[in-house]
């Protein structure tokens, strides 16, 4: 039992570790007030803040710790720099000989020079401490923490051995995207998924493709399933490549989604993204410019039935021995209406409109072998 339990208790330690969240020690010094020692290097000097703590959980005068030039004389302070920004979750400052003499804590936004307060308090003596400072409400990425201290308050050497920032997992998010159609062919669409931060662990997000105003049905784009997006460690930006199928029917531009699913080392922030297909075809009067001329709808606006007349008024093509597509496709490009006519003869065809056709503006497509016509027409 107890080999059991030791065997779950490494498998659920693998597991969160899988999940760690990102820690980083100070990697430099940007200011400081003053210094006991000579940096780079020297005992008490700033410079010895940068990295992992060094007597902790010991406390003691360390000459691997940070002290300013005299105990007591005024207030200091230190800025430290961290070598990859990233969102604060939590920062911890080891204070080593005569704590409590923090009494506020400053954070930068990476790319700025605005700082924001994370830490308040009333400097009081106590021997040694990790002070644990756990942020909320800061999302954006930061390279910089300010840690003041009020000096004369505690006395003594107020030494700092170290600081740490930890950040939670990476956010992973995915843009929107629009290509032109094409009227052959496919056309790549690359949305473009990024990472608020590069992570030192592999990171992966599952994706899929699922139907918008763009559909499957109506030969749109190549569908993707269950595909597995991989960031490698360091790098924060990959691309989605959806294939856009082209055609020659003049539709509205349409929008298929992708969506981000089962992340890995990461949470995912903006989950899913459209893209969308630009219409670039043209209300056509082709294949046969001398019939389509003589076509003629009415009434525009209409009510509940569309005549079309002209169909045999042109001898060099007559339309009247050809079955046609009759399609209603909303500002959208969504099909709401679709029938096959079949050939009688006849020079005119009453298209009726389905319920499906509420009052508002629409493109109504004839499609045959010799024709492929669109025109607006108004439903009240």
């Amino acid at each position: 039992m107890k080999k059991l339990f030791l065997l779950l208790t490494a498998m659920l330690a693998m597991q969160l570790s899988s999940f760690a969240q990102k820690e980083q020690w100070a990697d430099s010094v940007i200011s400081f007030s003053s210094e006991y020692g000579v940096s780079p290097g020297g005992y008490w000097s700033a410079s010895q803040i940068i990295g992992a703590y060094n007597q902790w959980p010991n406390c003691g005068d360390w000459v691997t710790a940070w002290s300013p030039a005299t105990a007591d004389g005024q207030r200091e302070s230190i800025v430290v720099h961290f070598a990859t920004p990233a969102p604060p979750e939590k920062i911890e400052i080891y204070e080593t000989w005569y704590a409590g003499a923090i009494d506020t804590v400053y954070v930068r936004q990476t790319g700025t020079t605005t700082w924001t307060q994370v830490y308040s308090a009333t400097a009081v003596y106590t021997a040694c401490q990790i002070l644990t400072i756990n942020v909320t409400g800061i999302s954006f990425n930061i390279d910089a923490v300010r840690i003041a201290i009020n000096s004369p308050a505690v006395l003594g050497w107020n030494e700092l051995d170290a600081v740490r920032l930890t950040s939670p997992p990476p956010v992973i998010s995915i843009a929107k995207k629009s290509v032109t159609e094409g009227n052959t062919d496919t056309t790549n669409m690359k949305l473009t998924v990024s990472l608020n931060y590069p992570s030192d662990s592999t990171i992966t997000v599952k994706y899929n493709t699922s139907d918008n105003t763009a559909t499957l049905a109506d030969n749109d784009y190549v569908q993707l399933i269950d595909k597995k997006l991989t960031f490698s460690p360091g790098k924060i930006s990959k691309k989605i490549t959806v294939q856009v199928i082209g055609d020659t029917n003049f539709e509205s531009k349409e929008k298929l989604n992708v969506v981000l699913s089962n992340p890995v080392n990461g949470t995912i922030g903006v989950g899913s993204a459209n893209g969308t297909i630009k219409n670039d075809d043209v209300l056509r009067t082709e294949n046969n410019l001398s019939a389509v001329m003589l076509i003629k709808l009415w009434p525009n606006p209409a009510k509940d039935v569309i005549n079309i007349t002209g169909l045999n008024a042109n001898s060099i093509t007559d339309l009247s021995n050809e079955d046609l597509v009759i399609t209603i496709i909303d500002i959208f490009g969504r099909s709401i209406q679709s029938e096959k006519i079949l050939s009688d003869g006849s020079s005119e065809i009453y298209f009726a409109l389905n319920s499906n056709v509420a009052a508002g503006a629409y493109f109504i497509k004839i499609a045959g072998n010799e024709i492929n016509y669109s025109q607006t027409i108004i439903v009240e």
